[in-house]
């Protein structure tokens, strides 16, 4: 499926985005600070999020603020409870089409999109124009029960006529008994229990695409504590975005725990250089500023107090050095320029989706903000080289070297019109507001 529009309502500042169309490759959201991008994309990333922790929606954090009591007094709980702050609009693909028609049955899904909500009780709403009729005969195709045999079966529109067909069959003689046995388990192993709209819900979701949102505060840690993350990501306690991103390079540098902190040094060293190497070339691709920089990655042991008091030596500590050939010189990670350490981090945490073969939307808040120019001109490669040959991507700024001059198609203008109109999201590049106006022309 790919992203055709998204609607925002009643979240922070915005109050009715109305329908925001979505570009199938990219769409650049454009405006100055505080005017409700990161708002917007907040939104859409908790429609269906790739990653767990990303949050969900609250009334007393999200409403908007000046709206919220005077609302609640007015409407009740369970009105804003049921409020859908976010709405997408998705366009089914061939391969949609195709898998539906083999897992449910030919015809049983007509249309060509389909819409998602979720509600401030993170309950999703769906729309979907499909046929039930289709899947009542596509239950008793698929087991093998004969149009002549039972007619009236074949006659119903729902499954509840259906069920009306097989009482009747199983009253009447042995050989109709017998049909209705076959329809009967048609379709217990077809729906399995469930509502037809369950099937069908189940059917669709599993092809939504994920959303995976990326922030600054996504970026690296300057260490990274191997037991105590891998620890984390088995236990209840929710990872911080940074430790997210710190396990994607730990996925990436090895295939299971127990290798990572194998305690045969040259085994762990030859795997963690293999990923530098590699993570070396991704970097140098996209970073014209510094064609001499080297990755890195080692897993040192450190010895740590014990409880006790005693000393306790433990295979811990994955760390990330940048060697700058031009330089001789190396420096910890945390020592490299924001910008780069945004990228880096990027490029990690994106591995864990890109070894997969599903197709993504791509949500970067304020991407390459602490780049220069030329270095933002080099990320916007990456973005049409990397990423959106298979994801759809969606980015926020306000620098107009983000903006691309001949695809301004592409660009939505976002600006917060105070408390009576909320903020708005629009294609009119010619913004009335000259700040926003200034990073298009630009």
């Amino acid at each position: 499926m790919k992203l055709k529009s998204v609607r925002v309502k009643m979240f922070r500042n915005f109050l009715d985005s109305t329908e925001v169309a979505i570009d199938p490759e990219i769409t650049a959201l454009v405006g100055k600070n505080e005017s409700g991008k990161s708002s917007f994309l907040t939104a859409l990333a908790r429609l269906h999020p790739a990653r767990d922790g990303v949050g969900e929606f609250t009334t007393h954090a999200d409403y908007p603020a000046w709206l919220e009591k005077k609302h609640r007094l007015a409407q009740g709980d369970a009105k804003l409870a049921g409020t859908k702050p976010v709405e997408a609009v998705f366009v089914l693909d061939k391969d949609d089409c195709e898998a539906f028609d083999e897992q449910l049955g030919a015809g049983v899904v007509r249309a060509q999109e389909f819409s998602l909500m979720r509600t401030y009780e993170n309950q999703f709403h769906w729309t979907l124009k499909w046929d039930e009729a289709a899947l009542v005969r596509a239950i008793l195709v698929a087991g093998s029960v004969k149009a002549d045999a039972a007619p009236t079966a074949y006659a119903a529109k729902t499954i509840d006529e259906l069920h009306a067909a097989v009482a009747a069959l199983a009253a009447g003689d042995q050989v109709q008994q017998a049909v209705a046995t076959a329809v009967q388990a048609a379709e217990k192993e077809a729906l399995t229990g469930k509502k037809p709209s369950a099937v069908v819900w189940e059917a669709v979701s599993s092809r939504i695409p994920k959303l995976f949102y990326y922030a600054h505060y996504s970026s690296l840690p300057n260490q990274i504590h191997i037991r105590e993350l891998i620890k984390k990501s088995k236990g209840k306690t929710a990872l911080t975005d940074g430790e997210r991103t710190a396990l994607a390079l730990l996925r990436l540098a090895a295939s299971d725990d127990a290798y990572l902190i194998n305690a045969d040094y040259e085994l762990r060293k030859r795997e963690l250089e293999n990923v530098a190497n590699a993570l070396t070339d991704d970097v140098l691709a996209y970073w014209s500023q510094n064609p001499d920089l080297r990755v890195h990655i080692d897993v040192t042991q450190v010895t740590e107090p014990a409880p006790n008091g005693g000393q306790q030596a433990v295979v811990d500590q994955l760390k990330v050095r940048m060697y700058d050939d031009r330089h001789r010189l190396s420096l910890p990670f945390g020592s490299r320029s924001s910008g780069f350490q945004w990228f880096f981090s990027f490029l990690a945490a994106f591995s864990e989706f890109e070894r997969e073969d599903q197709r993504m939307i791509i949500l970067l808040d304020e991407p390459a903000h602490g780049l220069h120019a030329r270095a933002q001109a080099d990320f916007l490669r990456f973005i049409e080289e990397r990423l959106a040959p298979k994801h759809q991507v969606i980015y926020t700024t306000h620098s107009p070297f983000m903006v691309q001059p001949g695809q301004l198609q592409r660009v939505r203008v976002v600006e917060d019109r105070g408390r009576e109109t909320g903020a708005i999201v629009s294609k009119e590049v010619l913004s009335k507001d000259r700040d926003t106006a200034r990073r298009i022309r630009s």
